[in-house]
C-alpha cells in the first residue's frame, strides 16, 4: 500500500473509517477525540469553519507519527475493504485489506480539532 495524502474541508469535523460493506456507526457524544464500533472509527478533526484537515493513509510504519496516538486497535473488515469518508463526502478513499480484521493506528496533533489525521493500516494478517 502506498501512502495517500488528502486535504478536505469536513462538515462537522469528523472522519469516518469503516468496513467497505456493512458497518455500524458508533454514538458520537462530542466528548472524546474518537468513537468506535466493531466496524467503524470516527475521528474528530478540524471543523469546516476552521479550514481543511490533512489526512494521510498508509502502512503504519510509513505514515506520519506524532506523540498523540489516539487509537491502536482492530477494526472488523469482513468485506475485505476499508472506506474513509466525511459527513458530506461519500468517499475520500478506499482500499482492499487482506483479512477480516485490520489493525489501525491513528495519530493526530493532540487537539480535539486536529489539523491532521494520520491513519496507519497494518496489512499483515493476524
Amino acid at each position: 500500500m502506498s501512502n495517500r495524502f488528502f486535504r478536505h474541508i469536513l462538515a462537522n469535523g469528523l472522519i469516518f473509517i469503516h468496513d467497505g460493506g456493512e458497518w455500524t456507526a458508533p454514538d458520537v457524544d462530542g466528548i472524546g477525540t474518537f468513537w468506535r464500533s466493531d466496524t467503524c472509527v470516527i475521528v474528530s478533526c478540524l471543523p469546516h469553519s476552521e479550514g481543511a484537515t490533512s489526512i494521510e493513509v498508509g502502512e503504519s510504519d510509513e505514515v506520519r507519527h506524532s506523540p498523540h496516538k489516539i487509537f491502536d486497535d482492530w477494526l472488523d473488515t469482513p468485506s475485505g475493504k476499508i472506506r474513509i469518508e466525511g459527513v458530506e463526502i461519500d468517499e475520500i478513499t478506499s482500499f482492499a485489506v487482506p483479512a477480516a480484521r485490520t489493525r489501525l493506528i491513528i495519530w493526530t496533533d493532540g487537539h480535539k480539532c486536529s489539523e491532521f489525521v494520520s491513519i496507519g493500516v497494518s496489512l499483515r494478517q493476524e
